[in-house]
């Protein structure tokens, strides 16, 4: 059996110095390929079983190696690095945890003889493996011995591998579905629970609330009371204060009077003596009784003189005020008279225009209409004089009256305001006065079509 083994491991040694010297003959010819690295990193719980409810992160970077690049290492690094942002950016913060890199694949598809895998499920130490030209290398002999135990396989085992890998790969995927689902109760209970902590938390902060709000509420209150009882106290307090002050007030009031009583008392006693005679009543005059309000007046204004006075200047105030009266009057009347005469001079206007015949009236009107807005200032009773036949149309628009011309207000008189449309029913064409005076001696304005030419006479206007 021993020499069996011996004979087995020459085998082994003999297979591996065979594709040692392959290699070497290939490395010289080669100088780049394409490499394949495939890095696992999964989450590792403090607390929790990891082959429940570990998380795997796979991480697959496809290059080209050149034997020349110095910085090989780095594609590792690289990929090392995604995968560990995948796993940190996905695992949970309610449970402590970490993530580590399970598993390392080195794989060139031009040559799967070289590929290799590293597989410590407690987390590989990334700074002792480096990505080199010929593969994976160990930087401490530990590493090395086991990158080298665990990638020497013969074909058969490596056949035996795959077939396993893909039964491993099976009940992997099962696993993992499994563990998904797994995930997914653990998160949705966790989701759960942060919601019930939330809500709890929320809960109590409103009440908390509610309460804070209660006892405003009720010092507001208490406040409000407070408030109430000193404002009622200081209402009573100053009613009482301007109770005292009225008082005072009074008692200085009739306090004064009573001192003007008397001192009146005194100085119409004195003039009594010396005005007497030429206030009282006698046989004589027409003057006032003694001991009336109007003989004390006259006493005090030292005889009736200014009494007299007074009584002038209140009947001569009377007198303007009735003068005032009557004048105002007097406008009123004159107003309401100007008023009536204006609405019987627009009634009369109206019933001059209604007396024009209806065709011409509408014919002036849809005339009046298509010429400019500046001459359209005129409300519809100011059309005076209208003259319609076969061939012209003639629409006099004024503020004056019928009559002699040569009599300033009468349609016609250069001072009278008119408006003249002349429409000629042959060529269609129309002519508007220019002058307001509404007389056609004057050059106006020619309307043909839709073209209006200013300075033109009447008769120009009507030749084609």
């Amino acid at each position: 059996m021993k020499k069996l083994l011996g004979i087995v491991i020459i085998g082994l040694g003999l297979v591996v110095n065979v594709s040692g010297s392959q290699e070497t003959s290939q490395n010289q010819k080669v100088t780049e390929k394409k490499v394949v690295l495939e890095v696992i990193a999964k989450t590792l719980y403090k607390y929790l079983d990891d082959k429940i409810y570990s998380i795997a992160f796979l991480e697959t970077n496809s290059f080209i190696l050149k034997k020349s690049t110095a910085k090989k290492n780095k594609f590792l690094k690289k990929t090392i690095k995604k995968a560990l942002k995948s796993c940190n950016k996905k695992k949970s913060d309610l449970v402590e945890s970490r993530c580590v890199i399970s598993v390392i694949k080195y794989q060139e598809p031009n040559d799967p003889t070289k590929n290799q895998k590293l597989v410590v499920k407690t987390g590989i130490d990334t700074n002792k493996i480096k990505l080199s030209w010929n593969g994976l290398e160990g930087n401490t002999s530990a590493w090395i011995s086991l990158l080298s135990s665990q990638n020497k396989k013969s074909k058969d085992e490596k056949k035996k591998a795959k077939n396993e890998k893909t039964k491993e790969h099976k009940a992997v995927e099962i696993e993992k579905k499994k563990a998904e689902e797994e995930n997914k109760k653990l998160l949705e209970e966790l989701e759960k629970l942060k919601k019930e902590q939330i809500e709890n938390e929320n809960r109590r902060l409103l009440e908390e609330l509610e309460k804070l709000k209660k006892e405003k509420l009720e010092s507001q209150k208490m406040a409000e009371i407070q408030k109430n009882k000193a404002e009622e106290e200081n209402k009573k307090l100053l009613e009482e204060l301007e109770k005292l002050k009225k008082e005072k007030l009074e008692s200085q009031k009739m306090a004064e009077i009573q001192k003007n009583k008397v001192e009146e008392e005194k100085l119409y006693n004195e003039l009594n003596l010396l005005y007497g005679s030429k206030c009282k009543k006698s046989f004589f005059n027409n003057l006032y009784e003694v001991g009336t309000p109007e003989y004390k007046t006259c006493i005090f204004n030292k005889g009736p003189q200014k009494q007299n006075k007074a009584k002038q200047l209140a009947a001569q105030k009377k007198a303007e005020e009735k003068k005032k009266a009557e004048e105002k009057k007097k406008a009123e009347e004159l107003h309401s008279q100007r008023l009536a005469k204006k609405e019987k001079k627009k009634e009369e206007d109206i019933e001059k225009y209604n007396r024009l015949p209806a065709k011409d009236r509408k014919a002036c009107k849809n005339l009046f209409v298509s010429i400019p807005r500046v001459y359209q200032s005129y409300s519809r009773w100011d059309l005076k004089v209208t003259a319609n036949n076969d061939l012209v149309l003639i629409c006099i628009y004024s503020k004056g009256e019928l009559g002699d011309k040569n009599i300033p207000g009468n349609i016609g008189h250069p001072n009278t305001a008119a408006i003249v449309l002349q429409h000629n029913k042959n060529n269609k064409n129309t002519w508007i006065s220019s002058q307001f005076s509404g007389s056609d001696k004057y050059k106006g304005t020619c309307k043909r079509g839709n073209n209006f030419t200013p300075n033109v006479r009447s008769r120009d206007c009507f030749i084609n």
